[in-house]
């Protein structure tokens, strides 16, 4: 059967079955789809196979280092996702299995002590669309990992902002009563506020906790709107950060020499609020060019003018006391998120 060698750098010398008994197979919709090719490779490549065809991801200093998977040779918004139905060619011998004695006395409860050795390997690599970016390391600055392998979700919403201090009155162009009586007392009034969600794919837990396994970043900026530009798109101000979850996994192709120590990646969900109202004018100081979280609504005895004008509706700096310095949310660098803790 015609072996064909992979291009290097994807999958090495990692040959795909090209013969009639082994077409490639797959599948394609609007929604989604799958692509199928089987790979041939020799028994002390496996490894070898499976990091070059699904990538690696490690922590190297400060840096998160990524081994790219393998791209789909015609479809290139595809890459390979999983390897499946791995079987043997060409048995060699029966193996021990690594951490057990060549001649074990006791019972092994904990693993199975023997494997089939081949002399080769044929594996399904699956290729499938990803919602992220799939980007090199030489082409991701270490402070901008939000640039890759990041999905975003918008989720338009409304909060209800109650101002005990005011109240809505029937209208005074009413002919008679009850015109310019009090409706009911207390106002409120209606914020479009999103939800913006970040998926964080494929992420070493060393790289986001720190030397005793606490999420410095991820925990620590709760509750902080973003002082600088968020994820290069979002203004300062405008971006609240309020949650996250991680779903942590053992890496599923660790070496074998490493069993005791196997890595640990998670996918990450981080929940952000978002909020940019159309601001007043006239604003001078510290303050003026100020977004988002940390602006209130200017109503009846809302403290801009006297106690008794008449609000216009709109957004201006607030803080506590109106000293300009305690604001309503602390602000930070939200993108610290996506740098080692």
């Amino acid at each position: 059967m015609p072996l064909s060698l992979l291009p290097p750098g994807q999958g090495g010398d990692i040959a795909e079955m090209i013969g009639s008994i082994s077409p490639g197979v797959g599948s394609l919709s609007r929604e989604a789809g799958s692509l199928e090719i089987e790979y041939e490779t020799t028994w002390d490549k496996y490894f070898d196979f499976a990091f070059g065809m699904l990538g690696t991801a490690e922590v190297s200093g400060n840096r998160l280092r990524r081994g790219l998977p393998t791209r789909h040779p015609i479809y290139e918004n595809f890459w390979a996702q999983s390897i499946t139905a791995f079987r043997g060619v060409q048995f060699d011998v029966s193996e021990v299995s690594p951490g057990v004695p060549v001649n074990p006395v006791e019972p092994l409860y904990d693993r199975q002590p023997w494997y089939a050795r081949y002399n080769h390997l044929r594996g399904t690599v699956v290729f499938a669309p990803v919602p992220y970016l799939v980007k090199a390391d030489e082409d991701t600055d270490e402070d901008k990992e939000w640039e890759r392998y990041t999905s975003r979700r918008f989720l338009p919403g409304v909060d209800v902002l109650s101002i005990a201090n005011a109240d809505y009155r029937f209208d005074a162009a009413l002919p008679a009563a009850p015109k310019s009586r009090p409706a009911f007392q207390g106002a409120s009034q209606i914020i479009p506020k999103a939800t913006l969600e970040v998926t964080w794919y494929h992420v070493p837990e060393k790289f986001y906790t720190n030397g005793v396994g606490f999420p410095t970043w991820l925990s620590g900026l709760q509750g902080a709107v973003n002082s600088t530009t968020f994820m290069g798109r979002y203004p300062p101000g405008t971006v609240l950060y309020e949650s996250y979850d991680e779903t942590l996994v053992p890496d599923p192709i660790p070496p074998f020499t490493d069993l005791d120590n196997v890595e640990r990646v998670a996918t990450l969900r981080l929940v952000f609020k978002y909020f940019d109202p159309p601001r007043g004018t006239g604003v001078t100081g510290a303050t003026a060019a100020d977004r988002g979280h940390n602006l209130s609504p200017w109503v009846s005895g809302a403290g801009l003018g006297s106690d008794t004008a008449t609000g216009d509706g709109l957004f201006y700096p607030a803080s506590l006391q109106g000293n300009g310095v305690v604001r309503i949310y602390r602000a930070d660098d939200l993108n610290k998120i996506f740098t080692k803790a």
